[in-house]
């Protein structure tokens, strides 16, 4: 994980009870600012992967709206790569 070089600042938020006890006995004090910065940067992370998610699946809806079901090019792409610049490449091997 990368580290953060930016300045700093002191947040409080609420955590259930029985998690910060088990937060505590399972990390020592002058790791705790550490593990949860990493645990909330890797969650946006996901949030942002998440986010994409969705934009990528409203789009693919107002398409599928717009222009109907379109139909695969999975066989003409692997038609294209068996007879033409990837089938030449093979031959040289």
């Amino acid at each position: 994980m990368k580290k953060v070089t930016a300045s700093k600042v002191k947040v409080t938020f609420m955590v259930p009870q029985e998690l910060w006890e088990e937060f505590q006995k399972l990390v020592p004090p002058g790791k705790r600012s550490q593990i949860l910065s990493e645990a909330i940067e890797k969650r946006l992370e996901q949030i942002k992967v998440l986010k994409e998610i969705e934009l990528i699946e409203t789009h693919q809806k107002k398409m599928k709206s717009k222009f109907g079901m379109l139909p695969s090019s999975v066989e003409d792409i692997r038609e294209l790569r068996e007879g033409g610049r990837d089938a030449r490449l093979q031959d040289r091997g």
